[in-house]
């Protein structure tokens, strides 16, 4: 009987389930207004949360004009570390 991995285990192989869903969750970006609708934040706490770097993030085209891009893994992780108290 197989058990399950855990997500930072590296010892052993992922599956190929495992692969694609975090390949998709890799590729998925969000916008800054599906941000506020996903995290009930308002615009100046999700740019304030981009800018320091708590909430990890890219910005297209230029870095004064750009639009900022999330991934889902991004979310997920900020998330994780809010559950856990780890900033």
């Amino acid at each position: 009987m197989e058990t399950k991995q855990g997500v930072g285990d590296m010892t052993s192989p992922q599956t190929a389930v495992d692969i694609q869903r975090d390949f998709q969750r890799r590729l998925r970006t969000y916008t800054v207004r599906e941000l506020c609708k996903i995290l009930k934040f308002d615009k100046k706490k999700v740019y304030a949360l981009l800018q320091s770097g708590e909430l990890e993030g890219k910005k297209t085209a230029s870095s004064k004009t750009g639009r900022w891009r999330v991934t889902e893994q991004a979310v997920i992780n900020y998330l994780s570390n809010q559950e856990t108290g780890i900033s």
